[in-house]
């Protein structure tokens, strides 16, 4: 009945992602990646959190695993509501797996376990918000309806209309036996999205500036470790940029069925290293090209500068438009005489 409720009111329909970027942007950057040929995850996440004027990066990993083959990354505008909600997740997972042990719980199960608990969070809380005050529940506003003066009835349908819980984004992530075996999943709030067709997943406020570096990388699921490992590192290191990304990071492989683990430190120093040298070179490249552009620059405008200055109206410039050539019918075949 909670779902039926939830998808009569249009404040509590499924939220895409376009709805996100009218919002106050959750300042934070997860990114994850599939590679070598769908059978490998590679996982990245900032550790800032914002609270009001308070920025800080505490110890506490924003990569939380599900099992040992998914996990998941947060943020949000609650990240302690976040943290709870997957605490319950994890909790229904493990029951699953419990009573099905033979059974490998899949990343897209996962996703919409999310999303039940966020639903029912959410139909709980306006239930207390909206209608514990008045003796009701969901359930029986919904049956005394007919009881109720159309007035009333317009308040709590409005306040229910208007009721939100601070929104959240999940990246799950993971490998299972169902299809190519590396899955990605988005949860913006109840929306659920697969990302296993672009094969890159990327939540927060530096989102846009990690899936460019994904873009201009061409990356592919395909791709080899060694590239998606340093395209992600990149594509963190972009994301940066932006306001409220935090410059630590924590990182997550999964590179086989129950095999999640965190990535080696050195291979992330071989990254940082790599990346740092590589910023360098494009400096050094573009302040070279800057020198030759401005000798090209001053050449050009030289003779202008010369040039008495004086003041008068742009001239419009009207296209006149092209004439188009008369299409001559095609003259039929001279018909042969004696015929």
């Amino acid at each position: 009945m909670s779902a039926q409720v939830l998808s009569s009111h249009k404040q509590w329909r499924n939220l895409r992602e376009e709805e996100y970027e009218e919002r106050e942007p959750i300042v934070t950057i997860c990114v994850a990646a599939i590679c070598a040929k769908s059978s490998t995850i590679i996982a990245m996440a900032d550790r800032m959190l914002t609270g009001g004027l308070v920025q800080y990066q505490p110890a506490r990993s924003k990569i939380i695993p599900i099992t040992n083959s998914i996990t998941a990354m947060l943020s949000g505008e609650d990240i302690a509501l976040a943290v709870e909600l997957i605490e319950e997740v994890k909790a229904r997972v493990r029951a699953s797996i419990d009573a099905n042990p033979n059974e490998w719980f899949s990343v897209k199960a996962t996703a919409d376990t999310w999303r039940d608990v966020y639903v029912e969070r959410l139909v709980r809380n306006a239930e207390t918000s909206c209608l514990a005050r008045y003796g009701l529940t969901i359930e029986t506003f919904i049956t005394k309806q007919s009881e109720f003066a159309p007035s009333f009835l317009a308040k709590l349908t409005d306040e229910l209309d208007s009721f939100t819980i601070p929104k959240t984004e999940v990246i799950f992530a993971g490998l299972d036996t169902v299809g190519s075996g590396a899955h990605l999943y988005i949860a913006r709030s109840a929306d659920i999205q697969c990302q296993d067709a672009a094969g890159y997943a990327a939540i927060g406020i530096g989102a846009f500036h990690a899936r460019s570096q994904f873009i201009s990388s061409n990356h592919l699921a395909s791709d080899p470790r060694e590239k998606a490992l340093y395209t992600t590192y990149v594509a963190k290191k972009r994301a940066e940029i932006a306001p409220g990304v935090g410059k630590d990071t924590d990182t997550y492989v999964i590179e086989a069925l129950g095999g999640g683990s965190e990535l080696k430190v050195e291979l992330i120093e071989i990254c940082r290293s790599e990346y740092e040298k590589s910023e360098k070179h494009i400096a050094g490249h573009n302040k070279k090209t800057f020198s030759k552009v401005a000798e090209k620059f001053d050449a050009a405008l030289k003779p202008i500068a010369t040039l008495p200055a004086t003041q008068q109206v742009a001239i419009e410039r009207i296209e006149k438009p092209v004439a188009t050539p008369a299409v001559l019918p095609t003259p039929l075949p001279a018909k042969d005489v004696g015929a």
